[in-house]
């Protein structure tokens, strides 16, 4: 499996230092925790360790207390969702090949009554290939497959579907992601969160490049709303209609952005614990809005939380990037800005790089494109990053 490295570099943000940190809880594990997710109703957060085939978990009212083993015996578990008393959660695997790596079409989905003192594992489908990634609706669960056995985090092929859980449990296709070197709008969604009927989704292939999307369940559609060129959302969650993200890095940074589009605020900058480098990870918010983090580091995983009020706190300080103003909108020929950009670059609903220009203007002609909805990013004199969205008729 793809491990996820520790980079001990500072990195350049565009953004001025932000004050707010997060308080320590707990020191979680120096195992590897694929995933995790809290039941809200109960508080307890029950966390996918991977490697070990265990689900444990911990009530956040006494998080320093031992965690409980849930299930172990498991194989390799990637993620899990609650919906209801039920605790959903996939194994990659049945078994491992010779290189360590999961078989293909030997993944399962399954489930436990959380509500039970010595809940039974009830496995609901089979054969699946190589799930990864799980997020839950009201009734259903958005599940993620792949098709490459050599490194399941590259995702060669990745299919996204939907799990009926009401009924008969069946499974519809909705998106099919492929894998292509290098190019971050092909890169494999990393993360899910599922609101109303809309699935949000990031992606990256670097700690800078990466993406918001929103995918409505009707359509299928993918429409990128974010597109990053440094602080890529490398892992995020979401309350009240925005999101909460770290970058990736360590020493790391956290923001906020609403999920229809704009501006990224930052929460935390250059965050370290014991005076080492730490980037977060996981994400899970309560029903009072604190959010919840597992910070890892060299020195092992640990648990921190953000208050509501420190989330909802505007940063006292100013923000470099910003939005860039532009005209006519919507368009049918040349789109101005309102002051001169480099390294423009225009991406259609999906992500795709439609238009690009590397030389210093104020404008860019779109009159070639087909007509719809499009992104656009550049940097201004100072290297600033700003963005907009327009429309071409």
């Amino acid at each position: 499996m793809k491990t996820k490295i520790t980079l001990f570099l500072l990195m350049l943000f565009s953004f001025y230092k932000a004050q707010t940190s997060p308080t320590y809880l707990a020191a979680l594990t120096d195992k590897w925790i694929e995933n995790s997710v809290l039941d809200k109703t109960t508080n307890n957060l029950y966390l996918c360790y991977s490697e070990s085939g265990e689900i444990k978990k911990l009530n956040l009212s006494n998080p320093s207390a031992p965690q409980v083993t849930v299930l172990s015996g498991l194989s390799y578990p990637t993620d899990a969702a609650m919906v209801g008393n039920k605790l959903y959660f996939v194994e990659a695997t049945t078994a491992l090949d010779a290189n360590d790596m999961p078989i293909q079409n030997t993944g399962k989905l399954s489930y436990i009554d959380a509500s039970q003192a010595n809940p039974s594992k009830v496995t609901i489908l089979t054969n699946l290939n190589i799930p990864m990634k799980l997020a839950a609706g009201t009734d259903f669960l958005i599940i993620s497959e792949n098709n490459i056995p050599a490194d399941p985090d590259d995702f060669g092929n990745q299919f996204i579907s939907k799990i009926n859980l009401t009924g008969t449990i069946s499974k519809t296709p909705i998106v099919t992601r492929t894998f292509t070197a290098n190019n971050p709008t092909d890169e494999a969604f990393e993360h899910f969160e599922v609101l109303n009927n809309n699935l949000y989704a990031n992606s990256y292939n670097t700690w800078e490049v990466g993406y918001f999307y929103k995918i409505p369940l009707d359509t299928k559609i993918p429409e990128v709303t974010h597109s990053f060129t440094q602080n890529s959302p490398f892992t995020f969650g979401i309350f009240q209609n925005t999101y909460y993200f770290g970058n990736g890095s360590a020493p790391g940074s956290s923001f906020k952005t609403p999920i229809g589009g704009g501006v990224a605020t930052p929460i935390s900058t250059s965050f370290s614990y014991n005076n080492t480098g730490a980037f977060f990870d996981t994400w899970n918010f309560d029903n009072d809005g604190n959010a919840y983090l597992i910070i890892e580091q060299s020195l092992g995983l640990f648990l921190f939380k953000y208050t509501k009020q420190q989330l909802l706190k505007t940063s006292e300080n100013a923000i470099a990037q910003e939005s860039l103003n532009i005209y006519p909108n919507p368009t049918s020929d040349v789109l101005q800005f309102s002051k001169p950009l480099q390294e423009i670059k225009v991406y259609d609903k999906t992500g795709k790089l439609v238009l690009e220009n590397k030389e210093s203007s104020q404008k860019i002609t779109v009159k070639n494109l087909p007509t719809g909805n499009y992104f656009i990013s550049g940097k201004d004199i100072l290297g600033n990053k700003v963005s907009a969205k327009f429309i071409k008729k």
